[in-house]
């Protein structure tokens, strides 16, 4: 009927809303992935690092942070894009 072509039904709505929700839930499921991976990748990379630079404590502890806190600060800047 023509009513329906106009406006959308609840189930056409609930399967929109279920769509979009499993997408944000798979994007989430793989950026926690790229997260852990990339810490990883980092953990190993930090043995090589202190033995060329000779980094202290505190200068290891500030890479392995800058790595979690330039994403954050990027995410911010960049959500409206």
């Amino acid at each position: 009927d023509a009513s329906r072509e106009i406006a959308p039904s609840r189930n056409d709505r609930s399967l929109r809303v279920f769509r979009k929700m499993r997408f944000l839930t798979g994007m989430a499921a793989i950026g926690g992935f790229l997260f852990g991976y990339d810490t990883g990748v980092i953990f190993c990379a930090m043995l090589p690092l202190q033995r060329k630079f000779q980094l202290t404590n505190v200068q290891q502890e500030i890479v392995v942070s800058s790595t979690v806190l330039a994403p954050s600060c990027s995410s911010l800047i960049g959500r409206n894009l």
